[in-house]
């Protein structure tokens, strides 16, 4: 829409990227698969990595060709193993989403948004207001500043960040 803010129309297209990536990420393999013959891992396995090439692909595509001033939404998950015997329990792991933005001097700032475990690991500060004023308020998102292109542009760095996911561990 021509009459939308250009920050709601930068959010939007933000939030259709990071749609699109969510989409294309590759599944775990499955519990069912990992445990069977080893055609079926092997052949899970191999239809894993080529979605995942093929979604780092992408990714990294759209971080390097983002415009300065302009972010994109990434999905991110973290993800163990089945803890419980329990088959009806679920998976251990959450969903994190970074915010890219990549500003004016070519370098990208990443807001990591976390949604549980690990939240130990941001910045605290007592709420300082009532009714709690003592209340641990913990900073989501952790704000990472002056990352250089070369830096959040490698595949490697992305492909450590996701391979967690595709092969959880606990």
């Amino acid at each position: 829409n021509g009459d939308a803010p250009k920050e709601l129309t930068e959010v939007s297209r933000a939030f259709a990227i990071g749609y699109e990536l969510a989409r294309m990420l590759p599944r775990p393999i499955r519990r069912e698969e990992w445990l069977g013959t080893s055609v079926v891992k092997e052949a899970a396995t191999q239809m894993m990595q080529q979605e995942l090439h093929k979604f780092l692909c992408t990714l990294v595509m759209q971080v390097k060709t983002l415009q300065p001033g302009h972010m994109v939404i990434v999905p991110v998950a973290w993800l163990r193993e089945r803890i419980s015997q329990d088959p009806t329990s679920e998976d251990g792991g959450h969903c994190i989403m970074f915010v890219l933005m990549r500003s004016k001097s070519d370098d990208y700032s990443v807001a990591v948004i976390n949604s549980g475990e690990g939240l130990q690991y941001h910045p605290v500060r007592a709420a300082g207001t009532a009714p709690y004023p003592g209340l641990e308020v913990r900073q989501t998102p952790l704000l990472l500043s002056g990352i250089p292109k070369r830096r959040i542009c490698c595949t490697g760095f992305w492909y450590l960040l996701y391979r967690q996911v595709l092969h959880p561990k606990p």
